[in-house]
């Protein structure tokens, strides 16, 4: 009976070790790299519309704006979608005709330079972050 004590008491703190490791390597470096954003999204204003991807997260933590969120096809045919239903809808042109103030895209995400570059030719501008890449929009002036 002491032996299956024994085990059962290594088990569980095996457990308690395995646990507290990944929310110490998982959890911390996310919650960081999440509230940096709320420096940046204090430039626009609140209600403005931001592009995401990973909207649903972005919408828990700063409510005060209107999110969409961001969705590629894949990684060599990316593109800018949003899902409506079961379909994603190419939204190429509403970035275009600068329907969003900010799009968010986290550096985990299949997007790469190319798509970067295409965002900075339709009038954003890029700041690179921990964690994320950001484009505001400018004013047509600029």
């Amino acid at each position: 009976m002491k032996e299956y004590k024994f085990l059962g008491e290594a088990v569980l703190i095996s457990l308690l070790g395995l646990s507290s490791f990944f929310f110490q390597e998982y959890e911390k470096p996310f919650s960081n790299n999440i509230f940096s954003l709320n420096e940046y999204l204090k430039e626009i204003p609140e209600q403005s519309n931001i592009l995401a991807n990973g909207a649903h997260i972005l919408e828990f933590y700063f409510k005060n704006y209107n999110y969409t969120d961001l969705r590629s096809l894949n990684k060599l045919n990316r593109g800018f979608y949003k899902r409506d239903g079961y379909t994603l809808v190419d939204i190429e042109e509403a970035i275009i005709a600068g329907q969003f103030s900010l799009i968010i895209i986290s550096k985990n995400s299949n997007y790469i330079e190319d798509d970067f570059n295409k965002l900075n030719s339709y009038g954003f501008r890029q700041k690179k972050i921990e964690g994320y890449n950001l484009f505001f929009k400018q004013a047509a002036n600029n």
